[in-house]
């Protein structure tokens, strides 16, 4: 997410780790060139991102915590497993472009999301 505008930018649908994670910020350094990468302090993080370009802080992330929040309320497949919601990354991918275009002012036609099928 644009820090300065929330403008939802990218996303990637698998683990929480570095293997899941490089994809998404190879994408976000290829097409934006940002100067900085603000994140929570999680560790797959501080090891992928280049120190001086990142700052880890609860504080630069309130607007994209709130987005993630208001996203996984809205689609139930986020919340809890379940017996009748697809868990399929494509499926999950497809929801969140739908969320993404449905909430975010028509974003969602722009956005390139990624899922991972490995």
């Amino acid at each position: 997410m644009n820090a300065e505008d929330g403008q939802l930018l990218d996303w990637q649908v698998g683990g929480r780790g570095a293997r899941d994670f490089q994809p998404l910020f190879s994408r976000l350094k290829a097409r934006y060139r940002p100067a900085l990468y603000c994140s929570d302090a999680y560790r797959v993080y501080g090891k992928c991102v280049p120190a001086a370009r990142l700052a880890q802080s609860k504080a630069v992330t309130t607007r994209s915590e709130s987005d993630n929040a208001n996203c996984r309320h809205y689609l139930g497949r986020l919340r809890r497993r379940t017996r009748i919601v697809s868990r399929s990354a494509a499926a999950v991918d497809l929801a969140l472009r739908l969320y993404a275009w449905r909430t975010l002012d028509g974003l969602g036609q722009k956005l390139s999301g990624c899922y991972n099928s490995t």
